[in-house]
């Protein structure tokens, strides 16, 4: 069933602007590897209380990760994404069904959440769950796709909706995508004569969504941006005091205020993040994506970076995507003179099930921590 109707807003910044080459490309690996860097450190430092995340920090001086850190579902589906914007050959509906498509294999591929997640659908009747938890962060794809689809024009923000659509009917979160979208382009017009300087951030947000809730928190965090408030104080007041929860929206917010922050140091931004601790993962990889977009790879610490694996794609794989829609000036049109690289749907069953092993360790240590570290 294809999604018909609202309207996906309006853009305060055109989608026709074309920007170097060499600055797409920078944006586009940033949002790659910059939202999986991110990832992966939340899933690392995930679900700890604010006490025991500053504790933790205090003690190894600086976040680490594994020698093998695995970036989650978000990073996943920015890769299904670029699959879905190049078998669409430009047409919005065929890039809704192409994405669906790889979803649901997605979701399919992982069966103990896919049984779990159809009791939870039974249970509580919710027409709200659509491929929920499957590589679903409508947030991270709304940011690769503002990348994307810059030199197009303003339906470009179409593409973001139908994406978020797949995940979320809940016009909030539809919203709260499209300002992320925006954010990116934002973010993306660093360095070039179409930059965007850090006070206009929020007044622009701000003309970009009509929703009164979302309004009322853009307001609030403004005002904070304009005070020089830290990114503590913002979630506070956004009702996080002892952490986050994981709220798509809010996440969103979170996010932005914390990249508009500290725009020029990926560290800095992520790790203020993670000190708030909760369920940090929406919000460390969406500034990710946005750090990313505007640093570009370089911008990540070589420390993170280097312990990054996109497994079952390899570098090199993600690397020819980047060379195929880097030198797109004009958007989709251009998507029909390019084509997608074939899929490894048995080694995305390997890597879910390697995923499982994984997150049961990280939980095992965490719990450990809880119990014996003071």
């Amino acid at each position: 069933m294809r999604e018909q109707g609202r309207s996906p807003g309006e853009s305060p910044i055109s989608w026709s602007t074309i920007i170097p080459t060499a600055r797409r490309e920078e944006a586009i690996a940033g949002v790659l590897l910059g939202g999986a860097t991110a990832e992966a450190l939340s899933q690392v430092h995930r679900t700890l209380d604010r006490k025991t995340a500053l504790r933790r920090l205090r003690r190894s001086k600086k976040f680490r990760l594994p020698p093998r850190a695995w970036p989650n579902h978000r990073t996943h589906s920015q890769l299904m994404t670029i699959q879905s914007v190049l078998r669409s050959r430009a047409g919005v509906d065929d890039f809704a069904d192409a994405l669906r498509r790889r979803l649901n294999w997605y979701r399919l591929s992982q069966p103990i959440r896919s049984i779990a997640s159809w009791i939870y659908r039974t249970v509580t009747q919710s027409r709200n769950h659509l491929i929920a938890s499957y590589g679903n962060d409508p947030m991270v794809r709304a940011s690769l796709l503002s990348v994307v689809l810059q030199g197009h024009n303003d339906s470009a923000l179409r593409w973001v909706q139908r994406s978020t659509l797949l995940s979320s009917r809940d016009d909030n979160v539809c919203q709260a995508a499209m300002l992320v979208a925006i954010a990116a382009q934002m973010a993306q017009m660093h360095r070039t004569r179409y930059a965007v300087s850090n006070p206009e951030i929020f007044p622009m947000l701000l003309r970009a969504t009509k929703d009164e809730g979302i309004n009322v928190r853009l307001e609030m965090l403004e005002k904070l941006f304009k005070d020089r408030c830290s990114l503590t104080k913002a979630a506070a007041s956004l009702g996080y005091p002892n952490g986050l929860n994981g709220n798509m929206v809010d996440s969103a917010l979170i996010a932005i205020y914390a990249w508009a922050r500290v725009p020029q140091s990926y560290e800095r931004c992520i790790t203020q993040i993670l000190r708030l601790g909760g369920n940090m993962s929406n919000a460390a990889t969406i500034a990710g994506c946005l750090c990313g977009i505007q640093r570009g790879v370089q911008g990540i610490p070589e420390r993170w970076l280097e312990r990054i694996t996109l497994f079952p794609n390899e570098t090199s794989w993600v690397e020819r995507y980047v060379e195929r829609i880097r030198d797109w000036p004009h958007g989709p049109e251009d998507i029909q003179k390019a084509s997608a690289l074939p899929t490894m749907p048995i080694r995305q069953l390997i890597r879910n099930a390697l995923m499982r092993l994984y997150r049961i360790r990280l939980v095992a240590t965490h719990l450990v921590e809880r119990l014996f570290v003071r």
